[in-house]
């Protein structure tokens, strides 16, 4: 039985720039994943995991966007 990765923050220590990714599934899509930085395009990302509150944000955008 599959089981959903646990949510993650990928980070740039350059311009601190961060996404936090709550997968649905146990796959990625190809918007949770990025090899370089849109803000500064530093290739230098970290990945860590979330904290609750960044989860609970990440999930309030997410169920807020088909709305906008």
């Amino acid at each position: 039985m599959p089981i959903p990765m646990r949510p993650f923050v990928l980070q740039c220590p350059a311009c601190q720039w961060r996404r936090t990714v709550v997968p649905r599934s146990d796959e990625l899509s190809p918007n949770d994943w990025v090899e370089q930085c849109p803000g500064c395009g530093s290739r230098q990302i970290e990945r860590r995991p979330a904290k609750e509150l960044e989860v609970l944000v990440a999930r309030f955008k997410q169920w807020l966007a088909p709305r906008l």
